[in-house]
């Protein structure tokens, strides 16, 4: 994980934004994106658990829950 003073200037959450945007204007129907660094084993638990959700029949707003 790269530390805030790595990349000076770099606006995280700018560039979750621009990346959402764009995919949504390509047609993807919705986006998790995170404006910050995340834990590498926590990300992994929630796209394991949001994805399982999904598969399960929940919609997208409850997986996310």
């Amino acid at each position: 994980m790269l530390s805030s003073d790595a990349l000076p200037g770099f606006d995280r959450a700018a560039f979750a934004a621009t990346i959402a945007r764009e995919l949504i204007e390509l047609g993807v129907r919705c986006v998790v994106a995170a404006g910050w660094a995340v834990n590498d084993r926590l990300a992994a638990v929630f796209a394991t658990t949001f994805y399982d959700q999904l598969l399960y029949g929940q919609r997208f707003i409850d997986a996310v829950l």
